[in-house]
């Protein structure tokens, strides 16, 4: 019952986004001015109770009726009154983005309002708020206010889907630096745990007086409706950059910029993402496309839509009607604002058709249009949806259609192809073997879909274990894990322990999910032996096992003691009962054997030799004798009265040994 149950949950959930283009229906903005996209074209409103200068965000139900507006100062209510406890909240109406209204994910009565602090004002940075609509009979509260997120960041605030199709990312940058901070909302909410890309500009350079200017944190901030995109206006660098997103882990890399662009401000991009258009304080409305980039380099693709010499082009917004809207600040002559349009932004100037004056709003659009979650726009398609459990051994996969359906084919495969799972349902659970990358495909009638899943590693700091012979161990949290936690506060990926213990971290993983790993670590010290001599034996300290080593190389043995035969260095390596180990310093034995040139009348060969190769003995003498000794004293070959010039040793295992010969002539063998 309880999966039966989960399964219903995530299928409210993913159907709940049905309609989530109709939440950027009305539109509410700058001294009072309104639109509603109900209608085509859309309709003038002036029941708005609002004045912003620049910054707003509205939103509606999924049906298209609004449920509040606000600048990030007062939330205003369906009734354009203000809200339950709406007043106070620390946004700015100066701020370029003042304010985005962000819902759970599958809940309709909760919803968060994210703020952003004005230029030089950043006393107040990034913080959000949340509004329980169904309170007050569906005119709503604000039943938390004013939680700070980051202390400085820029006036910049967007928003776009996690790939999973439910969850939603919420972008920021700090100030001054080049931090972006990428929250995560799910169905359990905000979770309070950025993902952080230092890449791009620093915004809020100082100058040769170490001053930086509060007008390097304008401009806006927009990602394209597919999520996989993002535009960034560098307003005190005069140029705008664009960004990779991903949007499975909220993980940015560079792309390109445009520079030479008189502080730039406005920005959007045309719905098929091939087009960038940015507005300047030089006067200038631009188009960008994003196809031509050369080194890195978009600035060469750029073409002026408009220019002039009484208008200010301010914010650009995307609607539902797939046309991009401009604000400006209107002329002298003109009392009311109109606001131009972008008719084909899919389009290559001049056939994107931009017209200068459409709707007059009878009300100031001032700076100023609202801000929405980016991906409301993405036009309805089949698409695959899915939740991860957590961890992430299995997941819920369901397929999305704004049409009906009448077969449904899952495949789920691993990196090298093989099929892992199948079903033939509308929604369907697959289990994950291991972790990496999967490819789901799905065929929903004769459209054929695909999804890439990443199964993350799960929170792992190695297994318990004993450290011999030193003082500390370096424990590692994987890459893939934020938000640290360990057992005594500290919150590094990195962490030294230096006693017996039992030690616990957690930690956030890129999908959002909290994992807890613990680790028992103990230490001990084998001291390190020393050897001693008597006559032709070495002796050294009593252990649990011991190897005995020639020059560096093994000879064998498993005792306390060891017979020589031969001059060199010696080291002993001890191991007590717990597997800890340690080494002597080496120990020159000298005066053992010691053969003379002239005494030498027999050839050994080869040497060294492996392990099973024949050994052959020769001289100028009869060979009387051959005797082999291990490096323990024991006798391996003992052959008596030879009468032979030429005699071969077979079968010696690895090894060295003492060959003597005829009693006398002594020769090391190495056997590899």
């Amino acid at each position: 019952m309880r999966s039966a149950l989960l399964l219903l949950f995530i299928i409210a959930v993913f159907d709940a986004g049905a309609q989530d283009w109709k939440r950027t229906q009305n539109w509410y903005f700058g001294n009072g001015a309104g639109l509603s996209f109900a209608t085509d074209p859309p309709t003038v409103m002036t029941d708005g109770a609002m004045s912003t200068d620049e910054g707003c965000a509205t939103i509606s139900d999924t049906a298209g009726n609004l449920l509040l507006y606000t600048n990030g100062l007062t939330v205003w209510n369906k009734n354009h009154q203000i809200m339950d406890n709406g007043t106070g909240l620390l946004g700015r109406e100066t701020s370029t983005q003042s304010s985005l209204v962000v819902p759970y994910p599958g809940n309709d009565s909760l919803f968060y309002i994210f703020t952003t602090d004005g230029a030089g004002l950043f006393q107040k940075g990034f913080q959000y708020n949340i509004v329980n609509i169904r309170e007050n009979g569906g005119l709503g509260k604000v039943t938390s206010k004013n939680n700070l997120l980051v202390d400085m960041v820029c006036e910049k605030l967007t928003a776009t889907h996690h790939s999973n199709g439910k969850d939603i990312w919420v972008l920021v940058h700090g100030f001054p630096n080049d931090s972006f901070y990428a929250y995560l909302v799910t169905e359990q909410g905000l979770i309070n745990c950025p993902i952080i890309s230092k890449i791009g500009s620093v915004h809020g350079i100082p100058n040769q007086l170490g001053e930086i200017s509060r007008f390097d944190a304008q401009g806006a901030m927009k990602f394209n409706i597919k999520g996989n995109l993002l535009a960034v206006s560098v307003f005190g660098l005069n140029k705008i950059e664009v960004f990779g997103f991903d949007n499975s882990n909220g993980r940015i890399s560079y792309k390109a910029s445009a520079k030479g662009i008189l502080l730039p401000y406005g920005l959007e991009f045309s719905p098929n993402s091939e087009f960038l258009y940015c507005t300047d304080k030089g006067f200038n409305l631009l188009q960008f496309h994003l196809a031509y980039w050369q080194s890195d380099s978009i600035t060469n693709s750029r073409r002026s839509l408009a220019n002039s010499s009484d208008e200010i082009f301010n914010q650009l917004q995307l609607a539902s009607n797939g046309v991009i809207y401009v604000s400006k600040d209107p002329p002298p002559s003109n009392p009311f604002d109109t606001l131009g349009q972008i008719n084909n932004p899919n389009l290559e100037y001049p056939y994107c058709d931009y017209i200068d004056s459409v709707a007059r709003l009878q009300k100031n659009a001032l700076l100023g249009l609202p801000n929405f979650i980016t991906s409301y726009f993405k036009l309805e398609t089949n698409e695959i949806r899915y939740s991860l459990t957590c961890p992430a051994d299995s997941g819920i996969f369901f397929g999305y259609s704004p049409s009906p359906i009448s077969s449904w084919s899952w495949e789920l495969r691993d990196v090298q192809g093989i099929l892992i799972g199948s079903a033939s349902s509308q929604n369907t659970t697959f289990y994950f073997p291991d972790t990496g990358r999967y490819s789901v495909r799905l065929i929903a009638n004769t459209d054929t879909l695909f999804k890439e899943v990443y199964i993350e590693p799960e929170l792992n700091i190695g297994q318990d274990t004993l450290v011999c012979n030193q003082s500390e161990l370096m424990l590692q949290v994987p890459q893939n894990f934020r938000c640290i936690q360990w057992y005594d506060g500290s919150d590094t990926k990195q962490h030294t322990v230096s006693e017996k213990g039992i030690f616990t971290v957690s930690a956030i993983n890129y999908q959002g999910c909290r994992q807890t790993d613990s680790i028992h670590v103990d230490f001990k010290q084998v001291p390190q032996p020393i050897i001693s001599q008597r006559s032709d034996t070495l002796f050294t300290d009593t252990g649990y096992s011991y190897r005995w080593y020639y020059n560096g190389i093994p000879t064998g043995g498993n005792d306390h003691f060891l017979h020589v035969f031969q001059n060199g260095t010696y080291t002993v390596e001890i191991t007590d009962s717990n597997g800890c180990s340690n080494y002597s310093l080496t120990f020159p034995v000298v005066g053992i054997f010691v053969v003379r040139p002239e005494e030498t009348q027999f050839r050994v060969y080869p040497i060294p030799s492996r392990e099973g190769e024949v050994i052959s003995v020769t001289g100028n003498h009869d060979i009387h004798s051959i005797h082999v000794h291990d490096m323990l004293g024991r006798e391996i070959v003992g052959i008596e009265k030879l009468e032979t010039r030429e005699y071969q040793i077979r079968n010696i295992q690895r090894g060295l040994y003492i060959l003597t010969v005829n009693q006398k002539h002594r020769y090391t063998l190495q056997i590899e």
